[in-house]
């Protein structure tokens, strides 16, 4: 689904003509995602990124699933017939049905079913195509009936089939689960009589968080400015002066129109504004420091802390990204510096994985030099190393461990590496908690007391975890610390009485 930059469009309403200023520069800056995922992106704009994507199917099909798409680039798609272009274009609100038809007679199964969903969705067509999906085996169904099951005005004929008979089945294989009376309560469209039915039955309507959780391309535009990339100042005062949450840390200029909601609180937080405002100037202080969490499927990067690191420290080793304050570490920052390392034990088992001895894995090289650092870590091994060296009289010197480990970096898989991770002392940085005017660092702070309620509990807890990094800072004003003490918060309350110890 796309929605709208509200900032960027309001400014673009003030100014129109920075309209062109905006689009260029994020044309510029190579901000595909953003935009593509949003509405306002104009038609020119569209048509230079579909020739900039010359060589890239799935981003051209990403273009003709615009609704701002020019007809003309739609039409040479419909007659390319190829998959991925269709894959994008059929997700487009504008084709029509004759559009929708020729996707359906294409030769790609998957666009031609989303095809179908937008031709028969809330029209009688759908009935009698949901029934015959149903009476088939689960792996047989086509994945778009859960779509029809969510989204569509389903008939009370079909309602009544699925409630009698199939509520606990899955939709189709491709259903990760979740059975059709989960999907079903999705429906917007069920009367309350239903809802109730369901309810009785055991199938509640969970509660829907906010969807754009998105960045949008007006605090891509921050974010890249506070990199230290050239961005005129006075494009995003336009945004600060309609109420951008970013504004907060930027400059001295009031944000008096900044409403508080889930989803300019994202926004700020996904900036990581307040991460590099508050962080960098707590390291050092109180035993805080930066900490990495490198793993299978795993790339934490957050904080040490007493207080404010002990729910991330006793974490599950995969679920230490849902802590408040958590950042992607396989994002790379220009305010921080990675030491990525291998630890020699760890070095050496990557070639005696190979095989269960040096002379099968020497199967896989053609070079002796190639050959050799596996060599090393065979003579290396804590089990079968010391027969190896016994046998052949070998001695290996202090150089052998680095000569494996540089070897090993280069065909570790990313789970079998360390990362140390410091502030990087040459980065320019311009934003500071200490150098905020006071009424700046009241708003921040009642816009976090706000993020405490949040349905949202990432964002929950994100609130929660920067209102103690500023109960920890040492120049937070009285006036805040006395508002965060009556707060009763565990981690906050605990953090304050730190400066007590």
């Amino acid at each position: 689904m796309k929605i709208v930059d509200p900032f960027l469009a309001s400014a673009i309403t003030k100014e129109p003509k920075l309209e062109k200023t905006i689009y260029e520069l994020l044309l510029k800056l190579n901000s595909r995602e953003h935009l593509i995922d949003f509405l306002g992106t104009p038609a020119w704009v569209l048509s230079q990124l579909y020739e900039q994507s010359v060589n890239n199917n799935w981003e051209q099909g990403s273009v003709l699933g615009h609704p701002n798409c020019e007809r003309k680039l739609i039409d040479s798609a419909l007659n390319l017939d190829s998959g991925d272009l269709l894959h994008g274009l059929v997700h487009n609100p504008k084709l029509t049905s004759s559009d929708l038809r020729k996707i359906m007679a294409s030769k790609d199964e998957m666009a031609a079913s989303w095809a179908k969903f937008y031709l028969f969705k809330d029209k009688p067509e759908a009935e009698p195509f949901i029934l015959s999906e149903l009476s088939k085996q689960t792996e047989d169904r086509d994945f778009i009936l859960s779509h029809f099951i969510a989204k569509s005005e389903l008939t009370s004929r079909v309602t009544s089939e699925l409630i009698k008979n199939h509520l606990h089945e899955t939709a189709s294989k491709y259903s990760s689960g979740e059975t059709i009376g989960d999907v079903l309560t999705q429906n917007p469209h069920l009367s309350p009589e239903t809802r109730v039915e369901l309810h009785l039955l055991g199938f509640t309507r969970k509660n829907e968080k906010f969807h754009e959780e998105r960045q949008y391309p007006s605090t891509f535009l921050f974010v890249t400015k506070m990199n230290n990339l050239e961005i005129e100042d006075y494009l995003l005062e336009k945004f600060i002066s309609v109420g951008h949450p970013c504004g907060l840390l930027f400059s001295s200029q009031s944000n008096e129109e900044l409403e508080f909601n889930e989803i300019n609180l994202f926004q700020l937080i996904n900036s990581e504004f307040l991460h590099r405002a508050l962080w960098r100037e707590l390291v050092g202080y109180d035993g805080f420091s930066l900490t990495f969490r490198n793993g299978y499927r795993v790339s934490d990067f957050f904080i040490e802390h007493k207080t404010l690191g002990k729910e991330f420290q006793e974490s599950d080793f995969e679920e230490g990204w849902a802590c408040g304050g958590v950042l992607p570490g396989y994002i790379e920052r220009k305010w921080v510096e990675q030491d990525i390392y291998i630890p020699a034990d760890r070095a050496a088992s990557i070639f005696t994985n190979q095989g269960d001895s040096f002379i099968e894995v020497t199967e896989y090289y053609e070079l002796f030099s190639e050959m050799y650092p596996a060599a090393l870590a065979f003579f290396s091994d804590e089990y079968a190393g010391e027969e190896l060296l016994n046998k052949y009289g070998v001695t290996l010197n202090e150089s052998a461990s680095p000569v494996i480990e540089a070897a090993a970096l280069e065909q570790a898989d990313q789970e079998d590496l360390d990362i140390d991770i410091s502030l990087n002392l040459n980065f320019s940085e311009s934003l500071s908690w200490n150098n905020l005017p006071i009424e700046k660092k009241i708003q921040i702070c009642e816009f976090l007391i706000f993020g405490l309620d949040c349905e949202n509990q990432k964002l929950k807890k994100d609130a929660e975890h920067f209102l103690g990094c500023i109960a920890l800072h040492p120049k937070t004003p009285t006036p805040i610390v006395d508002k965060l003490m009556k707060l009763n918060n565990q981690l906050i309350s605990a953090t304050l009485s730190r400066h007590s110890t």
